[in-house]
């Protein structure tokens, strides 16, 4: 769903979580464009306390989120768990009337109807994979077959961690066993070379099933006649066993469950790099192939790229109230032309038949 733009050109962006990761890059990529960033956040630097434009801020904090909304025009929410902040970000926003996109994907899984704009999963997984299979489908005017991979290498924030694992606990027990498996179909094609263009995954992996309410929110949005989504961890069988064992254990020890997830993570990064892989292959009715190939050095700095553009959208366009992805409000090639120019390092190769529709990023170096 696209609308058309109504922009304002000096808007004010409040960065809740600026103090972390995301949150910290989101507000120099948009400083970086000329911005204005308030931030928001629990634990600054010397440098962000005395700055002037920071706020000491905890999202539960119902005076001092109020007295913050309220200087903010679009408010970004970089705060960590999404399944704990999430909700409290946004009934402040709806108090104030302000737009809202959220880097993570809590909002998703809800049945609400906010009366505000909302971008939610505005990160990179999801969001940036959701804006990716879209820009390959989007090569095709009519409906075709969508296969989807991802991979993401790198290590888990307490927060993060915490997300990934309350996720993992709502999915059903077949698509947690699912990481035992390996669909040899699948292998063949990503090493193949074929028409699908994709390069392999440069380590040992399992790749498993994969579904989330971005999943569930594009295949009926694009209406696909069939698409697979999967995720690779890397380090195969030993990996998927290891990663099983800390699942079980956060049934019983959540804490300490999180915490093996990350030292998990670190191991994995040690010894495959860091790094995100996004491997899209889009085949048209008439046999005819798209393909995305996106490789970033991290999850986080993608996540806050993904951001900006995000909040510039929906500080400059007339979105609808309503909670969305980012793939369901933006013309997703243009918005991976975009994440090219405001991520430089990262590759993105989209390659397609000559004769399916004109659409090119520049080759990775």
């Amino acid at each position: 769903m696209r609308y058309q733009s109504t922009a304002f050109p000096e808007t004010r962006f409040g960065i809740i979580g600026a103090t972390g990761a995301i949150g910290g890059r989101t507000a120099e990529i948009l400083r970086s464009r000329g911005h204005e960033a308030l931030l928001a956040g629990r634990n600054p630097d010397t440098v962000m306390a005395e700055s002037g434009c920071f706020r000491w801020v905890n999202v539960h904090d119902h005076e001092a989120m109020d007295n913050f909304v309220a200087e903010t025009d679009v408010v970004i929410n970089c705060a960590g768990p999404s399944c704990e902040t999430s909700l409290c970000v946004l009934k402040t926003a709806t108090k104030f009337n302000r737009p809202l996109v959220d880097v993570g994907e809590n909002l998703l899984t809800m049945n609400l109807k906010p009366p505000i704009p909302v971008i939610a999963g505005a990160g990179c997984i999801p969001g940036l994979s959701g804006v990716a299979a879209m820009a390959a489908a989007a090569a095709a005017t009519a409906g075709g077959h969508l296969i989807s991979v991802y991979s993401v290498r790198d290590i888990f924030t307490p927060s993060g961690a915490k997300d990934f694992l309350r996720g993992i606990d709502r999915k059903p027990a077949a698509e947690i066993i699912a990481l035992m498996r390996n669909p040899k179909s699948l292998i063949n094609r990503l090493n193949g070379s074929g028409a699908s263009g994709f390069r392999a995954l440069n380590f040992p992996c399992r790749i498993a099933p994969y579904q989330n309410e971005e999943t569930k929110r594009l295949s009926g949005f694009r209406g696909f006649d069939d698409a697979e989504w999967y995720s690779a961890l890397a380090g195969g069988v030993d990996a998927s066993i290891q990663l099983m064992k800390i699942i079980n254990q956060y049934h019983v020890e959540p804490d300490g469950a999180t915490d093996d997830l990350i030292a998990f993570s670190r191991e994995s990064v040690s010894r495959y790099g860091r790094g995100v892989d996004l491997l899209i292959d889009f085949i048209a009715r008439d046999g005819r192939h798209a393909t995305v190939s996106l490789r970033g050095t991290g999850q986080s700095g993608l996540s806050a790229t993904m951001a900006a553009a995000m909040a510039e959208i929906i500080a400059t366009t007339g979105v609808a109230p309503g909670i969305w992805t980012p793939a369901q409000v933006t013309d997703p090639r243009q918005l991976l032309v975009r994440i090219k120019e405001l991520a430089p390092a990262t590759q993105l190769v989209c390659g397609m038949d000559e004769d399916i529709h004109q659409f090119s990023c520049e080759e990775a170096t």
